[in-house]
């Protein structure tokens, strides 16, 4: 007579109730006697109830049912943990990996099992679920969703990047705002009235490091969590010259704060490396409180909708309303892609302006006036200048 048992692995923390023990996921071996000689065989499953049918079978001299699959996708869970480890190995950086932890939580809490027994119908189900999030938040969770499957495809834990499948949510994108001239002067002027009556010692070093936070997202471009971990050393006080990134091919690229900006960082004492993080707490706490600093500022200045990514828009604005190309100030952004800087900031470029006010000025309907056009650059040589190439009378000879 044969018997099922488990048999469990070095790392089965049921390995010391015994083989008997079966409540685990380790694999199922039968023991007993054959004509008089034990034996013990592999069931090539871990399903109880599967190695019971084969049991069966066997005892019945039956074929024995066919072997299940083996399951190797790991949970969802352990995948996700995969890809940030990866994420993290590949140099990326930690608000980044923080942003995808917290896009990928909800998944792993909606789908508790193996990779595998995800499908293109559940998912949508799972996107179902978190419709109540506005359009832009829905796409970039699944745009890191995406980024997620194709890392399990190309491990083969899945077999298709079902993500892929899903429609990104239409989104009715509102404008770049940036902050106005009067808000700018609003902001920098709330930052000698920041008050706190609970701590009055320390209300002069709060106004000047506002200032210097102000003035350098102005100046920079850089995000808040840029200016929080800026480092003493990427600027020189003497000439104000600063270091932005290291670009990819190894060169450092600079550039130059204004005086004002130099007067305001020289005013705050050398506490730390940093200018404004003591490099003692952790970074996302120095942000949060940077980002508090910016909302009471704001308040004060009574600017709305405000948030610390518009100073970032102030400043790309400016620089493509003075002129400055869309290459100049995707490079001073960081963005990986001219088309980013496009996406957000196109309407603001002097150059597309004027070609679009250029092409409209050479419609002309119902008025006896001529069109703006020259009749010389008329591509269709339409030298009376009086009809559009488009409503031209059929049959005539273009090249009259």
């Amino acid at each position: 007579m044969l018997n099922l048992y488990r048999r469990h692995e070095s790392g089965c923390r049921f390995k010391k109730l015994g083989t008997r023990h079966f409540k685990c996921n380790c694999p199922i071996w039968t023991d007993g006697y054959e004509l008089g000689k034990r034996k013990r065989r592999s069931m090539h499953t871990r399903s109880w109830p599967h190695a019971q049918d084969r049991l069966t079978a066997m005892e019945r001299g039956e074929a024995p049912a066919a072997a299940e699959a083996v399951d190797k996708s790991p949970t969802v869970v352990r995948a996700i943990e995969s890809y940030l480890e990866d994420c993290r190995v590949c140099n990326v950086a930690a608000s980044t990996v923080k942003r995808y932890q917290t896009a990928l939580t909800p998944l792993a809490a909606h789908f508790p099992g193996r990779m595998s027994k995800i499908t293109v119908d559940n998912l949508g189900a799972f996107r179902a679920d978190r419709a109540r999030s506005a359009p832009a938040s829905s796409a970039v969770e699944l745009t890191i969703i995406r980024a997620f499957f194709s890392y399990c495809v190309d491990r083969k834990w899945i077999t298709e990047n079902w993500a892929s499948k899903l429609k990104t949510p239409k989104i009715d994108a509102l404008p770049t705002l940036p902050f106005t001239p009067d808000e700018v002067t609003g902001i920098l002027d709330a930052c000698n009235r920041i008050h706190n009556p609970q701590d009055l010692a320390t209300v002069e070093h709060t106004r000047k490091r506002a200032k210097a936070l102000v003035l350098v997202l102005l100046y920079s471009g850089f995000r808040i969590s840029d200016a929080v971990k800026l480092r003493r050393d990427a600027v020189n006080l003497a000439n104000g010259k600063m270091l932005i990134r290291v670009m990819k091919t190894g060169a450092p690229l600079y550039i130059r704060l204004p005086a004002v900006a130099i007067v305001a960082l020289r005013a705050l004492p050398a506490e730390s490396e940093y200018f404004f993080w003591s490099g003692t707490t952790k970074l996302e706490s120095a942000i949060t409180s940077a980002s508090r600093v910016i909302a009471t500022l704001l308040r004060l200045a009574n600017v709305k909708d405000g948030h610390p990514h518009r100073f970032r828009d102030t400043f790309s604005v400016e620089l493509l309303k003075n002129g400055t190309d869309l290459r100049k100030v995707q490079l001073l952004l960081g963005h990986s892609s001219i088309q980013t800087t496009e996406q957000h900031y196109a309407p603001y470029v002097e150059a597309m302006q004027q070609g679009l006010d250029d092409a409209l000025s050479t419609l002309h309907f119902g008025s006896d006036a001529k069109p703006t056009v020259h009749a010389v650059n008329d591509a269709l040589r339409n030298t009376k200048g009086d009809v559009l190439p488009f409503s031209r009378p059929k049959g005539r000879n273009l090249r009259s």
